[in-house]
């Protein structure tokens, strides 16, 4: 097979504070003989010279490979650096490689070798033996192949792992991993421990390959596995670790519960409870002194920034730390809630006010990550509307605000397509894989190639162009926009991104066809228009007519509707009730609901007349499924 039939793979050096090493680790990567390649070298904000080390080598870089060097803003430790470069990674299959490891010159070769022979399956992990540091050959716990589902196998491989003191099943540093690992699952928060939630996911969903023979060899002693109790340092990270993985797996429960088959969804569980019970133990141990000490480590921690964003750390540690010791299946927001709601106004204000700014920095950290503009004007655009929004929203922290940019920019979202998106508005908000990160994935789970889609509420298409891809020149989709302005920037990408499958109704949906009704909508704000009566209109509010249809009417003709995807901004009750024949033939609805009283609401109550399950995705937004499905 030449080069240009083989898939690309990533191959990422992770480092931190490894000047002595990291010269014959990245020369490990370089030597590799496999294309085509992309070699990552990344440093966790290092304080010694390990980065530079890493430019100068890629500065020096003669050969066939697509080499670079990157930094992180602040030391992220290994869960979080190894998730933050999966998503900057091109390929399907990440190899990792640490900075005091070198790795056989066939290593990558061999790895495709062994992931070609499953048939590229993904989700797989595949891992090998190893040399350790006096050239002894180690060999994992695990030296099977585990390629089909077999759930009693699996119990006891996890119950190994978390018992009988057996280790793990892999050797971490010989590990490569297929991206569904990182991208269909909760992302990885900071710790030191990536490779234990990686083996539950793997354990969950993959497939996973042994290549009988040393590929890697530690260059130091002991790499990954020194961590002394009564080092205080080592145990605040251990401890941190713990919490998190426990509250990253409660997390992939939570919104995988329906992407999996049923036993796939029992081991989950299993796993949930196994590591509850076994943080449990961990914590009861030098408890308090444990989270004092972790603070102190925090508070006195340069890496970590200013003082302002150490205490937000700290707090939302501390609601992730009452999660994992509380009963109540509450998210580490709520409980976060509870504690600042106990303190004085003006400290709830100068929280509220920390967490909007630093949820702004971080989303332009996002934005520059997921979205390539299209020009050099285009890309300064972005830069420009990142600092002015810094800087100028910095007056009122108290209130959100979405992303904006101060000028029009056409932009390529990462996996999704083409964008034009306008300036002052809330287009760059709408067009976010983060921002419904589970609806984003449900979508991408439920649909396949022949289905129909109806998006309703398309605002500029961003659902609209992806379902186009995922359900290919057999399915159809059906993106239904009531306000003029909109449908027109919706017609227009879905022309750049030649969604030829794709019918635009430019009607609002309602219980009664050819009615005329006022949508308003906010300047700025085009998502959020609704032919819902609000109350307190503002002064910018538009105005305008529209015609009503109802969706009974729109899929007349169709006989199946895999799934519909309903965000009309308050609206969905008088849509629902002019879909009755449609809801018949539907298998799956995502809708958006604030409300939690689910008993009372007539929403939820009218879906389950209609035969519907209800289970909550994320935060707002729900998924109404047939039962049995």
């Amino acid at each position: 097979m030449s080069s240009q039939d083989k898939p690309l793979v990533t191959f990422a050096v992770f480092a931190y504070n490894q000047e002595q090493f990291i010269r014959e680790a990245i020369e490990g990567a370089f030597s590799q003989t496999y294309e085509p390649l992309e070699i990552i070298l990344s440093d966790d904000c290092s304080s010694d010279r390990t980065f530079e080390i890493m430019q100068e080598m890629v500065a020096n870089y003669k050969g066939k490979h697509t080499v670079i060097a990157r930094r992180n803003p602040v030391n992220l430790m290994t869960a979080m650096h190894v998730s933050w470069v999966a998503s900057e990674a091109k390929s399907q299959l990440l190899i990792l490689n640490a900075g005091d490891c070198i790795c056989h010159p066939q290593r990558v070769e061999l790895i495709v070798q062994e992931w070609s022979k499953a048939g590229y399956k993904s989700p797989c992990l595949i891992h090998s033996d190893l040399h350790d540091f006096s050239g002894t050959v180690k060999k994992p716990n695990l030296t099977q192949q585990l390629t089909s589902f077999d759930y009693e196998e699996r119990i006891k491989l996890l119950e190994k792992w978390l018992y009988k003191n057996q280790g793990m099943p892999f050797l971490a540093p010989t590990c490569a991993y297929t991206k569904d690992l990182f991208d269909n699952f909760a992302p990885l928060y900071s710790g030191v421990c990536e490779d234990g939630i990686l083996f539950i996911r793997a354990l969950m969903v993959a497939s996973i390959c042994y290549i009988n023979k040393p590929l890697v060899k530690e260059i130091q002693l002991g790499v990954g596995t020194n961590h002394s109790y009564r080092n205080i340092d080592k145990w605040n990270k251990i401890l941190m670790s713990r919490i998190l993985t426990k509250y990253i797996i409660y997390k992939d429960c939570q919104n995988l519960r329906f992407l999996l088959d049923q036993d796939k969804y029992n081991l989950l569980s299993w796993s949930k409870s196994q590591v509850n019970n076994l943080s449990s133990l961990f914590l009861t141990s030098n408890d308090n002194l444990s989270i004092m000490s972790f603070i102190l480590s925090i508070l006195v921690n340069p890496s970590m920034g200013n003082f302002k964003n150490k205490i937000y750390f700290i707090l939302v540690f501390l609601g992730i730390y009452e999660l994992c010791k509380s009963k109540r299946e509450a998210t580490s927001r709520r409980i976060v809630r509870r504690i600042v709601q106990k303190l004085p106004k003006p400290t709830r204000n100068f929280l509220r006010a920390l967490s909007n700014y630093l949820s702004r920095i971080n989303h332009w950290f996002i934005i520059i990550r997921q979205i390539k503009a299209k020009t050099v004007g285009d890309n300064t655009n972005l830069l420009l509307s990142a600092l002015y929004s810094l800087i100028v929203s910095s007056r009122n922290l108290l209130e959100w605000q979405d992303p904006q940019l101060i000028k029009d920019a056409n932009v390529t979202v990462r996996n999704i397509g083409e964008f034009h998106i306008r300036a002052y508005s809330d287009d760059l908000w709408h067009v976010l894989p983060f921002r419904e990160q589970a609806v984003l994935q449900t979508i991408r789970n439920k649909l396949q190639m022949g289905d129909f889609f109806i998006d309703s509420g398309a605002n500029i298409g961003f659902y609209s162009v992806l379902a186009s891809k995922l359900v290919g020149d057999t399915g159809k989709v059906l993106s239904i926009e009531m306000m003029p302005d909109t449908a027109a920037i919706l017609n227009h990408h879905l022309q750049l991104n030649q969604c030829t499958n794709v019918e635009v109704i430019e009607f609002a949906l309602s219980d009664q066809d050819n009615q005329e009704v006022i949508a308003t909508v906010q300047e700025g704000k085009f998502g959020q228009a609704t032919i819902s009566k609000v109350d307190s209109q503002k002064k910018t509010d538009k105005e305008i007519a529209v015609k009503t249809i109802t969706l009974d009417t729109l899929t007349k003709d169709i006989s199946h509707i895999r799934l519909i995807k309903m965000d009309l901004e308050g609206a969905e009750l008088q849509a629902l009730q002019g879909a009755v024949l449609t809801l018949q033939k539907t298998d799956y609805l995502i809708f958006e609901e604030r409300t939690r009283e689910k008993e009372h609401n007539p929403v939820f109550q009218f879906l389950k007349k209609s035969g519907f399950e209800l289970h909550q995705i994320d935060g707002n937004n729900w998924l109404a499924y047939r039962k049995g499905l």
